[in-house]
């Protein structure tokens, strides 16, 4: 990496840690203040939740035909598994409750199966159909103890161990022994942080990143920061992901050079650990669950 190259990173980082800071402050002068700031966050307007569906179909079918029928209206969101989002509610016995979500990849798309499906007559039930709305989950017991002692010992070293944890929970590997992390191409400075974009401008920002990765291999998925100004993009193999980052390191997009690195070529500052424990275990619930589908 030259000494230009070294220079925009350590720029970057500058900038995150300052974000970093803005968002802190913003929730101390909150919790001074009685405010939950994670109450008042708003999640991607993509899901859409279906109630008043029959109840007397075998499930497996029933998920069949309603991704049949909302997948119509645009294209549906995906995990890592290549399955479509699409939940159905079951109670603790595992009896289908007549609801469900499904998660578009678009705002538009949910928007217009809201207007086409609400109201729409659907085995003989007529369907009711509106934007998913989702609540901070409830600590358990267990959790408040946990964060009753991170709390008290709030120390750097619990901070790093939480971080460590996670890191080595989410490390999917496959065939190879390649961590996820270890097949993540990092591709930051693709958006000016401090500028005022549409989502659909976002959208297309990351869908042109993600297909000029494309040729270089098979990808599993790909998530934009919008905050941070990157997109992390997951690969099958690991060598895909490092002859991607050969080609993308300094390239010019949209009048930005790229830096582009693996995951774990990433040094995380203190403040981006203090951000993955208590930003993403406190205010991200409600996308965790939504990943989790």
């Amino acid at each position: 990496m030259d000494k230009e190259e070294l220079e925009l990173k350590q720029k970057l980082k500058e900038e995150k840690k300052a974000i970093l800071e803005a968002r802190k402050k913003k929730r101390d002068e909150s919790k001074t203040n009685g405010v939950d700031p994670s109450k008042n966050r708003q999640l991607p307007q993509k899901a859409i939740y279906i109630s008043n569906i029959p109840l007397d179909k075998d499930t497996i079918q029933l998920r069949e035909e309603l991704i049949q029928e909302f997948g119509k209206f645009g294209e549906l969101e995906k995990n890592q598994d290549n399955e479509v989002k699409c939940k159905l509610y079951t109670d603790k016995g595992g009896k289908f409750k007549g609801d469900a979500l499904i998660i578009f990849t678009r705002e538009e798309y949910a928007v217009l199966a809201i207007e086409m499906m609400n109201d729409y007559t659907f085995n003989g039930n007529q369907l009711k159909v509106e934007m998913a709305r989702f609540e901070e989950k409830k600590p358990t017991e267990e959790e408040k103890t946990e964060e009753s002692i991170d709390d008290h010992n709030n120390s750097e070293d619990e901070l790093q161990d939480s971080k460590r944890r996670k890191l080595n929970n989410s490390a999917e590997r496959d065939t190879n022994n390649e961590s996820r992390k270890e097949r993540t191409l990092v591709l930051a400075n693709v958006i000016d942080i401090y500028q005022d974009l549409e989502s659909t401008e976002l959208q297309e920002i990351e869908d042109d990143i993600v297909e000029g990765c494309k040729p270089f291999g098979s990808i599993t998925s790909h998530v934009m920061n919008f905050d941070k100004g990157e997109i992390h993009v997951t690969f099958v193999q690991r060598d895909d992901g490092l002859k991607c980052r050969q080609t993308m390191n300094g390239r010019f997009f949209d009048g930005r050079k790229i830096l582009a690195y693996m995951l774990d070529e990433e040094d995380l500052s203190d403040d981006e650990s203090e951000l993955t424990v208590q930003e993403e275990t406190r205010l991200n619930s409600n996308d965790d669950f939504i990943d989790d589908i």
